[in-house]
């Protein structure tokens, strides 16, 4: 359990300073962003032997970059490419497994500006 709250505390610590420093480039139209995005997790599914695997949360990582465009004062586009990684420990038939989850998701999103 020590080793659990150590890793969470570090992973506390790193998530806030990456807030806290955050890399921004304003344009005057445009804007450049990297991302530093703790994540938690429960992975559930079904084992071979046919049983269901119940995960506990577990933290996990992502990160990224962002580039956006504002075409006008109200409407924008902003995409990204975003690294995601989590993982799950499990037991099936007296064997200990680890399934790694590792990911790109590329968002396209187009903003609309009220203020």
């Amino acid at each position: 359990m020590k080793n659990l709250k150590e890793k969470i505390t570090l992973f506390i610590f790193v998530a806030v300073l990456l807030v806290v420093s955050a890399i921004k480039v304003d344009a005057q139209k445009g804007e450049f962003g990297l991302r530093f995005m703790p994540t938690v997790s429960a992975l559930d599914f079904n084992t071979s032997s046919g049983g269901t695997v119940k995960g506990e949360a577990k933290l996990g990582y992502g990160f990224g970059a962002f580039l956006g465009f504002n075409f006008s004062d109200h409407f924008g586009i902003q995409g990204e490419v975003i690294y995601n990684s989590t993982s799950q420990k499990y037991k099936e038939l007296d064997a200990e497994r680890k399934i790694t989850l590792k990911y790109f998701n590329i968002p396209l999103l187009l903003s609309f500006n009220t203020g």
